[in-house]
């Protein structure tokens, strides 16, 4: 939406390209901050970076560059897949609905590949989908608990925050926020 109100174009063609975009903005991003271990702008603010949770060595070390590639692919790639797919997929459901009596006789590879979109949708998503929630919330108590992986791609991935400089001060003032959480 941003980019459509900079560059005065209608909204309707960035509707369609909303996810490439998304997808991109996060590969620079990644490119510029997970691949040349930096810490993300927010991180540099906190005072924490992604680091190998596999080294058990008293200092910093470095993602492995397969962490990285990872990285990209459980963070940007598969959202954007997902998405993807699940739009393919709605866009098969809607055509012409499937069943099971017209599976036979012409045309039957678009009809299995419709029934196979249905079955996407309607099985699939919601119960992978539960599973990710529950899996979710099992690992946020975890983390409560013992306050390593935040979420589910780090703990895939064996990848931790870590401070970059222990002894330093973090760079964020909280006055206005310890306002706003003692209303």
């Amino acid at each position: 939406q941003q980019f459509a109100d900079v560059f005065l174009w209608p909204s309707g063609i960035w509707d369609n390209l909303q996810p490439e975009i998304d997808a991109l903005i996060r590969i620079v991003f990644w490119r510029f901050t997970i691949w040349v271990d930096a810490p993300t702008p927010g991180g540099q603010l906190q005072n924490v970076r992604y680091a190998n949770a596999g080294a058990r060595a008293a200092t910093y070390k470095p993602l492995e560059r397969r962490q990285k590639l990872c990285f990209l692919a459980v963070n940007v790639l598969l959202p954007w897949l997902a998405h993807r797919l699940r739009g393919v997929a709605q866009t098969l459901e809607e055509i012409a609905p499937v069943t099971d009596s017209n599976l036979l006789g012409r045309g039957f590879l678009r009809r299995w590949i419709q029934s196979l979109a249905r079955w996407y949708l309607r099985s699939f998503v919601p119960r992978f989908g539960a599973a990710y929630v529950v899996a979710a919330a099992v690992n946020f108590l975890v983390f409560l608990r013992h306050g390593a992986y935040s979420n589910l791609s780090d703990r895939f991935l064996n990848v931790q925050l870590v401070h970059i400089d222990p002894a330093a001060r973090r760079q964020v003032a909280f006055e206005y926020m310890n306002r706003v959480m003692i209303w």
